[in-house]
């Protein structure tokens, strides 16, 4: 978590805020206003409004996605990495290099498969 985000969430938390719209110089409303933007940006930014919307061929062909030429997957190489990540209409996604293949079970949403992109390469989609 960023240091800027940690110590808004900790200020809201705590209440640290006077009633008082100006205290000793402070202008309370504008810093608790400041760190509620600051939290509902970074929520937003983390949870998008297609999160839990189930993995398709068209979205994942916006997000780079490719077409097999000769089964029915779709697939992309995975930035940084010697393996690519496939998706199954059937079975699921998958880690793929050429020893081999290892199931990602629990991968059915977008936001799911954002996050494992995200922990793969450290990029969000």
């Amino acid at each position: 978590m960023q240091p800027e985000l940690r110590a808004a969430a900790e200020r809201l938390r705590r209440g640290v805020y006077n009633d008082n719209t100006i205290y000793e110089g402070i202008d309370h409303t504008k810093e608790r206003d400041d760190d509620r933007r600051i939290l509902a940006t970074a929520y937003l930014r983390d949870n998008l409004a297609d999160d839990s919307l189930p993995i398709d061929p068209e979205w994942l062909k916006s997000i780079g996605f490719k077409d097999c030429d000769v089964d029915d997957y779709l697939w992309m190489l995975v930035k940084g990495q010697d393996f690519d990540l496939q998706w199954w209409p059937k079975a699921g996604v998958w880690l793929c290099d050429p020893d081999g293949a290892i199931e990602v079970k629990g991968i059915t949403t977008r936001g799911a498969l954002r996050r494992l992109l995200k922990a793969l390469t450290g990029e969000s989609k």
